[in-house]
């Protein structure tokens, strides 16, 4: 993946009170340290997104669209959440911020892209007030999302499968920052939008239902979500085989659903 330039969303994560953690557990720390950045890095790589730098628990990630980015933050949540990690330690939260803009980028020493000035000071900040486990967005942020979606609009109409995947991105961004009815509404408009123009077994449909189940399991509606899931996984499996990488999310959401019933 090469570093994305120009106008850019960068991504901030830190794992809430890693220096006490360090302190209390010393080198036993490390091994939960890994599990945390496979965790990032799974999650980086199903989105395109560069990493630029990672300094002890934190990242700094790079992203030639907010979506991507926002996407990112949001299934790295997830997948956080369903590490196993150890009891000395309890569940590791992870604080991150998203924001907009235009950084200065320029090779380090060792060849590698970085990125400074104030777009990626104003990042940092918006992550250091996170709590563990948030997204916080820059109003930049959300705003490209938002007007990425209606130049597909104008562009495509109001039916047309880029249309449906903006909806998707935007519902990925009201769920990352706490609106899930918001959410709920935006995936089921996408998921009726690509039923209806790309047919009932098309990949991004199995994708929306996954969606939809997802942040229909954050409202704890377990019952209405376990059908949906189960649905997505069938059409996922049929268009894209038993071993490709979109089954694994909708996959532990499922397990997650079924140990809460």
């Amino acid at each position: 993946m090469s570093a994305p330039t120009g106008t850019v969303t960068l991504v901030f994560t830190g794992i809430e009170n890693s220096g006490e953690l360090w302190e209390r557990l010393g080198a036993a720390f490390e091994p939960v340290l890994a599990l945390h950045q496979r965790a990032i890095r799974e999650a980086l790589a199903a989105r395109g997104g560069y990493e630029v730098k990672v300094e002890g628990d934190a990242f700094m990630l790079s992203f030639a669209r907010a979506t991507e980015a926002m996407q990112f933050a949001q299934e790295a949540q997830e997948g956080l959440a369903r590490q196993p990690w150890p009891a000395s330690t309890g569940e590791i939260r992870v604080r991150m911020g998203v924001r907009t803009g235009v950084p200065i980028c320029a090779p380090d020493p060792a060849g590698r892209m970085d990125c400074f000035g104030p777009v990626v000071n104003r990042a940092a900040r918006i992550a250091a007030a996170a709590h563990g486990g948030q997204i916080l967005i820059s109003e930049a942020a959300r705003a490209a999302a938002r007007e990425a979606l209606e130049i597909n609009r104008r562009v495509y109409g109001d039916a047309h499968p880029s249309v449906a995947t903006g909806l998707a991105n935007m519902a990925a961004t009201a769920s990352a920052n706490g609106d899930l009815s918001e959410a709920e509404r935006l995936h089921r408009e996408a998921l009726a939008m690509r039923r209806r123009i790309l047919g009932e077994r098309h990949a991004d449909v199995g994708r929306s239902l996954a969606g939809l189940a997802m942040v229909l399991c954050e409202k704890r509606a377990y019952g209405e979500a376990e059908p949906l899931i189960r649905e997505g996984l069938e059409i996922l499996r049929g268009a894209l085989g038993d071993r490709h990488p979109d089954l694994a999310l909708p996959l532990s959401e499922l397990g997650a659903v079924l140990r809460a019933t």
